[in-house]
């Protein structure tokens, strides 16, 4: 009976270092791709909405997607984020507005609001300052826009973007997945 409990203890320890020592054979792959005629292009702070605009049609190039615009952290003398919203709806160069829910109080209200950057940043900040709000924290996004170009042609492009000064990086618009 004493050599049985053995022989089950030892076939116990031998199954968990025999099974905890196997590798899956069948590991996730990640497999890395880029779309075809898309490009991403960031450039350097100082580039104005209008100026990436105009410099995208002269080369031709079709902005698929892009963001040039900027953040303001703002306070308000009244807790009604409603009139706040309200008062930018026609605006088509806010993206974004809300309330910062944690720091926000019965009498303040902190509210974020993301700007396109189709205007300046000071004009944005005007506009704040006319509306009533104090602005506390500004902050400027890194400006990047997702380029269309003629399949095949990435590279080119890519070669010929990069040589600008007022492009800090150009490159395939990758995607990635596991299998």
């Amino acid at each position: 009976m004493f050599n049985s409990k053995i022989k089950k203890i030892l076939v116990t320890i031998f199954l968990l270092f025999g099974f905890g020592s196997c590798k899956s054979t069948t590991e996730p792959e990640e497999i890395i791709e880029y779309i075809p005629g898309q490009v991403i292009v960031g450039f350097v702070d100082s580039v104005s909405y209008q100026f990436a605009f105009n410099f995208c049609k002269s080369e031709d190039l079709e902005i698929l997607k892009s963001d040039l615009g900027h953040n303001f952290w703002t306070i308000a003398d009244t807790n009604n984020l409603e009139y706040y919203q309200n008062l930018f709806s026609d605006d088509s160069t806010v993206i974004f507005i809300d309330e910062l829910l944690s720091n926000s109080s019965n009498d303040t209200l902190l509210i974020t609001i993301t700007f396109s950057g189709v205007n300046s940043l000071e004009h944005d900040f005007e506009n704040l300052n006319l509306a009533g709000l104090k602005v506390y924290k500004t902050n400027r996004h890194p400006a990047y826009a997702l380029l269309k170009t003629a399949i095949n042609k990435e590279q080119y492009y890519i070669n010929k973007l990069t040589k600008y000064n007022f492009i800090r990086y150009a490159e395939l618009n990758y995607i990635s997945h596991i299998n």
